[in-house]
């Protein structure tokens, strides 16, 4: 997906910018670096359409043309940015599992250690387990791959291969390591809980409240979760303290509050025709 955004960026923003701003930070509505409407790219297809005799000198269509397709691109990426977080520390680290990037010592100069990764999965690697592991990723460049292991192969076969390749003459085992990698790529065995939420979800969506952003679709459902509990329901559920404390005017309509404190520069009139 970070791929396909980047991609999508390209075609109307400067590569320049592109490139040299964080994934997270790329704005794809930023006017100051959106590319003239003749250096935009909308495939081989469109440069055809627009050197067609009838279009080729009709600037305003063309114009028109481009700014329609910009949106339409603006508004993809817009998108693909409230589903997907750019900035989640698993996702970012995720790519330099890949063999090609694990085996190459200049790759510890910019993920020197897995703690990161490890901090993020705590279920995966207990924190007894934190120094073993980054000890045998600090190691892995150093290693030479017997003649079955190829940094070609797809990542779940390799670091398969490299879990059971015992240590041998360089006196070196990956182990930890491998184990820690493939449960890190590795799917859940069954998608049933995934299920349930997107079963919850659907329940949740009705014709008024179809449009509800991400984050207030997950505060429903953790509140649901809460209130069900283990014996509890809607009728037998008692908040605590803490949660009464956060029923408040400052939280829940803070918003309103904020127009409040805004100074009133400008008195409006309602006009009437009579």
């Amino acid at each position: 997906m970070c791929k396909i955004y980047q991609e999508i960026l390209e075609t109307y923003m400067s590569t320049d910018y592109v490139y040299r701003t964080n994934l997270s930070e790329r704005d794809p509505c930023n006017v100051s670096h959106r590319l003239r409407p003749e250096n935009m790219y909308f495939g081989v297809e469109v440069r055809k359409m627009l050197d067609q005799v009838e279009i080729r000198n009709n600037e305003k269509l063309k114009s028109d043309f481009a700014t329609t397709c910009t949106d339409f691109l603006i508004e993809g990426c817009k998108e693909i940015r409230k589903r997907f977080d750019f900035s989640d520390p698993v996702l970012k680290l995720v790519s330099y599992l890949n063999p090609s990037k694990a085996m190459l010592r200049k790759t510890r100069d910019i993920v020197p250690s897995l703690i990161p990764l490890m901090n993020a999965l705590p279920r995966i690697a207990s924190s007894d387990q934190h120094q073993i592991i980054d000890d045998e990723w600090r190691q892995l460049p150093s290693f030479e791959p017997p003649a079955d292991i190829d940094v070609n192969d797809p990542v779940d076969i390799f670091w398969a291969k490299l879990l059971e390749c015992e240590e041998g003459d360089q006196g070196m085992t990956f182990k930890n390591v491998s184990k820690f990698v493939l449960e890190t790529i590795s799917l859940p065995h069954s998608n049933a809980d995934s299920e349930r939420i997107f079963s919850k979800i659907n329940l949740i969506k009705t014709k008024a409240r179809n449009k509800m952003t991400i984050s207030t679709v997950n505060g429903v459902l953790l509140a649901k979760q809460r209130v069900r509990g283990k014996e509890n329901d809607c009728t037998t559920y008692n908040p605590s303290q803490s949660e009464y404390s956060r029923m408040n005017k400052a939280l829940l309509y803070k918003n309103q509050l904020l127009q409040k404190t805004l100074p009133k520069r400008f008195k409006i009139y309602i006009v009437t025709r009579m």
